[in-house]
């Protein structure tokens, strides 16, 4: 026994190299494939990790041991975010702004490499709530480093922006608005209708208050003030009609948010947002007509059927595609050329950076009912272990 705790000593610590691990993988292979032993040298970090993982693949091993190691993956990943994220609250606590700025955006950087692994095996590593609170709260903090920083609110628009779609909690909105008025970022009260692209960011934290007739104040002022505004100033103009729309939904006055909703096609007529919101409007007032005709137009927006067509996808190469989609349920189809004799070509499906499917094809031909997002969404696909032949990539809208 002490000869054997001495060894697997040994072997734990060439695994910590990452050159040398590969190569007791290959020995462990050759010599009798033990996972109860590979799990006890295994280290745990996530680079070790993903060496496994992905020699589990390449060598067409234990697709179960390759997900369960993929998951746990995952929760270290979480884990050193948390901790990215920790350090970055600490920088910022003492206005340490570059390092809080650093470590924040490490945090980001790690939590987009989550892909939800749990989704597909039994057991659960990663809560997916905890793992989007805590990128909300990171867009949040790499803003206020930007702010604090630069001074300027536009460089800080993107990350505001994203933490906004999230939170909805209206205490945590009030907290960042004052933080924003206190920066002079934002004013208490917005009169300054020469600076749109801090309006509209305004009207969307108005929004996000509830604060529905204010905005519908703000938007016809605006909107009287229409032919007054610059063409650099139409994106921003377009967001303050949407938002206006929305706020006027809310306090359902249906027909004018239809005005505005149109007024906003007027300056881009294949904004898929604005149709979207338009064809909801349509909706609730039964509007027939008009819905065939908005149909009609997004779906000459959205992207063609058949995304991929005859496309060899070699070993350990993976392709994505960005398809426009409407928000809506699609049903993706997947169709695989004739394999080689012998070989079982091993596949891993993303959608929007998410595992959907990992698995040896047995078929020719896949299927999933996924739901999509109003824009661009992600499909990615993987040859884990073989090329792969990708006869066609399609989808329809259910």
């Amino acid at each position: 026994q002490e000869k054997r705790d001495y060894i697997l000593i040994m072997l734990q610590e060439i695994a910590q190299h990452t050159d040398k691990f590969r190569t007791l993988l290959h020995i462990w292979k050759i010599n009798g494939i033990d996972y109860e032993v590979m799990r006890k040298i295994l280290p745990e970090n996530i680079s070790s990790y993903q060496v496994y993982a992905d020699f589990l693949g390449q060598e067409s091993l234990s697709l179960d041991e390759r997900k369960q190691i993929l998951s746990k993956l995952d929760r270290l990943r979480y884990d050193r975010s948390r901790m990215s994220y920790e350090s970055g609250e600490r920088a910022l606590y003492y206005y340490q702004v570059p390092e809080a700025k650093q470590h924040f955006q490490e945090c980001l950087n790690t939590l987009d490499s989550i892909r939800f692994y749990q989704a597909i095996i039994q057991g659960e590593q990663v809560d997916s709530f905890i793992v989007e609170n805590l990128r909300k709260n990171t867009y949040l903090n790499l803003a206020k480093c930007i702010i604090e920083e630069s001074q300027d609110l536009k460089p800080a628009k993107k990350f505001l922006l994203r933490y906004l779609e999230m939170e909805e909690h209206v205490p945590a909105i009030n907290e960042l608005a004052n933080y924003l008025i206190s920066r002079g970022m934002i004013y208490r009260i917005e009169t300054n209708f020469e600076d749109l692209d801090r309006m509209a960011l305004q009207v969307y934290i108005y929004f996000k208050q509830n604060r529905y007739r204010d905005i519908a104040k703000i938007g016809r002022e605006v909107q009287r003030r229409a032919a007054l505004i610059s063409k650099k100033n139409s994106e921003a103009y377009i967001k303050i009609l949407q938002i206006t729309g929305d706020a006027l939904q809310k306090i359902d006055y249906i027909y004018e948010a239809t005005e505005f909703y149109k007024e906003a096609l007027e300056k881009d007529n294949n904004n898929l947002n604005t149709l979207m919101r338009l064809l909801k409007n349509y909706e609730r007032l039964n509007k027939r007509e008009e819905i065939q005709v908005l149909n009609r137009r997004i779906k000459d927006i959205l992207s063609q059927e058949n995304i991929i067509r005859n496309f060899t996808l070699q070993k350990g190469r993976n392709i994505t595609k960005s398809v426009i989609l409407d928000g809506k349920e699609v049903i993706f189809n997947f169709q695989f050329g004739k394999k080689a004799q012998g070989v079982v070509p091993l596949i891993s499906i993303f959608f929007n950076n998410k595992i959907i499917s990992e698995d040896y094809l047995s078929t020719d031909s896949l299927s999933f009912r996924l739901k999509s997002k109003v824009g661009s969404n992600q499909i990615r696909i993987k040859a884990v272990n073989h090329p792969v032949v990708l006869s066609r990539i399609s989808y329809k809208l259910d």
